[in-house]
Order: structure tokens, then C-alpha cells, then sequence
């Protein structure tokens, strides 16, 4: 592994590019909700918790019970700082430790390992370990999901340079630049690296300066991996948008796999993002990816981001049942069953969202038996 966080870097790192998590939860927990497994065994073993966003963001909504494992002390301790409710309530349980050597004596549903984790290995028997360890502590059901930069994100760089240098930049006090070098080799490597100066107390600032390096890895050769590690099955998706099918792994920037140790982990075969079962599948839908959600004197206001189009009501408690992601032709029966009487205005609110461009459609989740080189898809 290449990457150490400490130090300021740490709460740099929270302020800034843990905020995918915040703006995935939603789809995650959508995607985790389509998985048999989670109604059997709802713990989670998250694979580099880092400071702890991705558990805080499900536990926050009653999912799950999590253990999470980082082999970075400073990173730890954040994510305890963060999470110290769910510890306190044993939902939740935080370790210093290398995720390549793990030995638990309990068993989990899912086990994660998300923003590039995988990314941070140098080598593929490291990244075998990982995946080794992962499926000895899944349930026979059991779902690894993690996502990965791929070679494709090559072309965000332009041709010729290798430094692409930010400006300064101020985030809460925090004022700092980025670099980013790309070195082509086999494989190939993403370095990033971070200076700058944050408050120590209302007169002075702490200099400091991190950064971390990510391997590129082929496709196939994670796939090999998993299987190796006893993994039987495999969907690929956009890491930035997880209602779109990754048909071409290859040529996703942000790449997520889904994973499982058996072929009922998830849903139906033969995989094929146009067949028939897909198709045939009732409507579901989710917020978009990076939605922006602000309340403003108790109205909440809902926008896709980047866009005019808002929607605003007064009922929080709207947010509950989209968060949900249940069938809208169904939404009435199950408020009703609950009794409560709001299925009529949740539907309009719906209608109201689609228009907005905040809900995409999701399919359910479909995949393919993992095979090895030569006879796979990607």
C-alpha cells in the first residue's frame, strides 16, 4: 500500500473528498437494498472506513450495524469521533488494522471497500488478499462492493502534460492547492498531492501536505482476483451514476463492481442490460446523483444539481419514503398500511421530481457468472 493518512491531512481529506460518499449514500443504499443477503444478516464490514462517512450515512437511516477497518490511526480515531452514538449503542465498532490480514470471528452481509481503496494497492497479490480476506468473512450470500479508478480516467489529463497544478483554493478556513501527475507504466499510476496551511487558532495557521497514489489495475485482472477469491458472480456499474450499466468496463472513468459469492447473491442471468427481464421490470425510482437537498424556514427545497428546476414542501417526512425507493404505484398501499394518509400527495410529489430531473429510473440489479481471462465480457 502506498498511501498513509495523518495529521491534518486527515480532516482535509473528510472536508473535502469523503463528500462522494455523502453524495452516493442515497444510491447506495438503494443498490445495498436489492441484495437477498441484507434482510438475513445486516452487518457490514467496511474495507478502509477511512473517517467513517460511508457507515454514518447508513446507520444514520437504521440500515445497518457496521465494523469498520482502516489501516490508518488518525482515520480511525475520526471515524469514532463521528459515529460515537452507533459505538456508544454497539452498532458500530472501529479498527486499526491492515485490511489484507483481517481475522474476525463474525460474518457479514456485505462488505465494502469504496472511493478507489483497491486503487491504493501496488500490487495484484495484495489485492488478492484483500478480496481473499473479504469473502472469508462474508456470508455464503454475501456481496463485495467496492469501485475503482480505471485506465480511462487518462483522458481527463491533457496529452502531454503530466502536472496539472489548481489554483488556491479556501474551504472553511482551510486554504490549499492540488496537484495531479499521471505516470504511465504498467501499470499505470495517479499520483495526487496536497499543500496547505489550516488554523491553529484564530491567529495563526498549521502548514500541511499529503497526498496519496493510486494504481491502475485491468479490469481482468481484479476479475481473476475475485474469483480466486471464491466470488461466483459479478455487475458492473457507473460509480458516479449506479442505475447505468457499465457494458464496457474499460471505458468507465469510475468504475463500481458488485460481486457475490453465490448466484443467487443477486438477481437474475444471463446479464444483459437490454434483455427482456429488464425491460419488463415496474418503474423504480431514485434522487440523482448529487442532488442538492436545502432547507430554507422548514421548506425543504430539492434540485439536481446544476439546474433551475427545484421542488419545495413542507412535509419532511417525504424524505423517509423516497429514501425508500419503493415502487410510486405502490407508495399509497404502504402509507396506508401505516397508517397514514399521504400516498395521493407522495404520488404528485413524485410526478413533481421527475419533471425536475431529480429521480432517475433504476433497474434492478443484474448480474453475469464471473469467469476468468479469455471467456469474460470486459
Amino acid at each position: 500500500m502506498l498511501n498513509t493518512y495523518a495529521g491534518d491531512f486527515v480532516e482535509f481529506y473528510d472536508l473535502t473528498w469523503a463528500g462522494y460518499i455523502a453524495q452516493m449514500a442515497p444510491q447506495i443504499r438503494w443498490l445495498f437494498s436489492r441484495l437477498p443477503v441484507r434482510l438475513a444478516n445486516s452487518w457490514l464490514l467496511d474495507l478502509g472506513c477511512g473517517p467513517g462517512d460511508l457507515a454514518n450515512e447508513l446507520m444514520s437511516f437504521g440500515d445497518y450495524r457496521v465494523v469498520g477497518v482502516d489501516l490508518s490511526a488518525d482515520m480511525v480515531a475520526q471515524a469514532i469521533r463521528r459515529n460515537r452514538a452507533f459505538v456508544e449503542q454497539g452498532k458500530a465498532a472501529f479498527e486499526q488494522g491492515d485490511i489484507r490480514g483481517l481475522a474476525m470471528d463474525r460474518r457479514f452481509g456485505i462488505a465494502t471497500a469504496t472511493y478507489c481503496v483497491v486503487n491504493h494497492f501496488d500490487d495484484l497479490e495484495s489485492i488478492r488478499s484483500l478480496f481473499r480476506k473479504a469473502s472469508e468473512h462474508l456470508d455464503q450470500d454475501g456481496v463485495l462492493y467496492f469501485d475503482v479508478f480505471t485506465e480511462a480516467i487518462r483522458s481527463s489529463f491533457v496529452e502531454g502534460d503530466t502536472i496539472a497544478d489548481e489554483n488556491w483554493e479556501e474551504l472553511h478556513g482551510t486554504y490549499y492547492v492540488q496537484r495531479a501527475g499521471w505516470i504511465d507504466g504498467n501499470p499505470p499510476r495517479l499520483f495526487i498531492s496536497v499543500s496547505g496551511f489550516t488554523p491553529a487558532d484564530a491567529k495563526t495557521y498549521r502548514k500541511f501536505s499529503g497526498g496519496i497514489a493510486l494504481v491502475i489495475h485491468d479490469p481482468a485482472d481484479l476479475e481473476e482476483a475475485l474469483v480466486d477469491a471464491g466470488f461466483s458472480t459479478i455487475a458492473y456499474l457507473d460509480a458516479t451514476n449506479l442505475t447505468r450499466y457499465a457494458e464496457k468496463p474499460k471505458e468507465i472513468e469510475h468504475l463500481a463492481v458488485v460481486a457475490g459469492k453465490s448466484s443467487t447473491s443477486f438477481s437474475a442471468f444471463p446479464w444483459s442490460p437490454d434483455s427482456a427481464r429488464i425491460s419488463a421490470l415496474p418503474p423504480r425510482f431514485m434522487l440523482a446523483p448529487r442532488t442538492d437537498l436545502a432547507l430554507i424556514n422548514g421548506i425543504l427545497r430539492i434540485s439536481a444539481a446544476g439546474s433551475d428546476l427545484f421542488v419545495e414542501t413542507s412535509r419532511l417526512e417525504v424524505l423517509e419514503i423516497i429514501s425508500k425507493f419503493v415502487d410510486p404505484a405502490r407508495i399509497g398501499e404502504l402509507l396506508d398500511a401505516e397508517g397514514r394518509e399521504l400516498g395521493a400527495e407522495i404520488r404528485t410529489f413524485i410526478e413533481q421530481l421527475k419533471r425536475a430531473n431529480v429521480l432517475v429510473e433504476a433497474g434492478d440489479l443484474i448480474g453475469r457468472p464471473l469467469s476468468r481471462r479469455g471467456s469474460s465480457s470486459i
